[in-house]
Formats: structure tokens, sequence, C-alpha cells
């Protein structure tokens, strides 16, 4: 994940084995709970994370929900709509 790799690299390995403890704690809780995210668009949904400044992106299909982005707060909001399937 880029968001690890870059905080390894500019702040510690601690601190990115932080981030990827989140995020399992926040996919866990989108797995089981997906309806809990904020609609965006009326399709996607975002879950934001607690010690950090990212939120996970993602949609519901038939099998549960598809992870679409960890997007950062500081990018330009939907910049990872183009990776998104068309729906």
């Amino acid at each position: 994940m880029e968001g690890a790799v870059y905080l390894a690299e500019h702040a510690s390995k601690k601190v990115a084995n932080a981030y990827l403890d989140e995020f399992e704690r926040i996919a866990g809780i989108v797995e089981t709970y997906p309806a809990l995210g904020t609609s965006e668009d009326g399709i996607y949904r975002s879950y934001p994370f607690a010690k950090f400044k990212y939120s996970l992106v993602y949609f519901e299909d038939a099998y549960g929900p598809l992870i679409l982005a960890v997007a950062p707060h500081r990018r330009e909001p939907g910049y990872w709509k183009s990776r998104a399937p068309q729906r």
C-alpha cells in the first residue's frame, strides 16, 4: 500500500505498521457493517480512519464491499473515481 510505504520512508516503520493496523481494523468494520460508511453520490461510501487522515472508499456489490481506494484527505475529493467501475 502506497500510504504505508510513504509513512515508512517519511516517518517510521512503527507509524507505517500502525497505519496498516488501522486499515485492517476499518476494513473489518466495513466488511461486517458496510452501511456504516458515509454515502458519496449514492453509490460509493467512505469510512474515515481514526488515527490517520485517510478514508477507506468502497462500494457494495452482490459479494460485499469492494475497496476502491484508501484516500488521503489532502487530495482532491473523488480523485479515485477514475479507478471505479462504472455503475
